[in-house]
């Protein structure tokens, strides 16, 4: 989860701006359960309760505003988001307050999105300012984070069913100084339920100096809405596979897994 408690099954840095909803239109969703720990290494593994909600609702077919709050073992969190579109792109704003009695730290969070789409190619650009002790269900008041952040995004569809989109960033890291981070990602459908991704990284801190990361994905779909994906991740902390099947629950009962 980054600072506005959006959600990301595999972690590399995307943001995703929060759509317009038509006029009159809701999308909630309220969550109670434990945290997640490890996921893709370790199974099982689970911490301590949290709580999640979030309501968006269509004012206009051009202005969506929301509320989220998060509840955790170690404190709370909650903030407002708007967003406006038209011709012009979209463009978001959000905002967050945290109180974190374990460390008696509070702590703010500002993000300001803009996105344009022409046809096949898409732009984003992001900034986001966090306070040095801002915390929510996946980030600590004594954990580290960017400070503040520039990030720009683009994408392209190369064809029916190959696409690539690309990332810079720019920012300042509380316990590790300046940060730089480069990221490509080319996915790649081949049919029958089969597709593949493939993203290579470069990431630059004064601390760590420059790492290089490569991580690929190759998913199957297949009967009853199970998918089975196998990955590998290759970095200079070494080599990492990753073999997962999942069933998402779907409508308002079910099992999933």
């Amino acid at each position: 989860s980054d600072a506005f408690g959006r959600q990301t099954e595999i972690d590399r840095g995307y943001y995703a701006t929060s759509t317009l909803l038509a006029r009159g239109l809701s999308e909630y969703a309220y969550s109670v359960g434990l945290v997640r720990q490890r996921y893709g290494l370790e199974s099982f593994s689970y911490g301590p309760p949290v709580a999640l909600a979030r309501h968006r609702v269509g004012i206009t077919d051009h202005l969506t505003l929301g509320m989220r709050g998060e509840g955790y073992r170690h404190g709370l969190s909650a903030g407002p988001d708007l967003v406006l579109g038209g011709p012009f792109g979209e463009f978001e704003l959000d905002l967050g307050a945290s109180s974190d009695y374990s460390a008696l730290h509070g702590g703010s969070a500002l993000l300001a999105a803009y996105e344009y789409r022409t046809g096949p190619a898409s732009w984003r650009g992001v900034a986001k300012v966090v306070s040095p002790h801002y915390s929510n269900a996946s980030l600590a008041a004594l954990d580290n984070r960017d400070t503040w952040d520039i990030s720009v995004f683009t994408g392209v569809a190369l064809a029916r069913r190959t696409s690539l989109s690309t990332q810079v960033v720019l920012g300042h890291s509380r316990d590790n100084g300046n940060v730089e981070r480069l990221l490509a990602n080319v996915s790649q459908g081949f049919g029958a339920g089969i597709s593949a991704q493939l993203i290579a990284s470069r990431n630059y801190d004064e601390l760590t100096r420059t790492t290089y990361e490569l991580f690929g994905v190759l998913t199957l779909a297949l009967p009853l809405q199970h998918t089975l994906s196998a990955s590998e991740d290759l970095s200079h902390q070494g080599a990492s596979t990753t073999e997962s099947l999942s069933r998402p629950m779907l409508g308002p009962t079910g099992v999933g897994y």
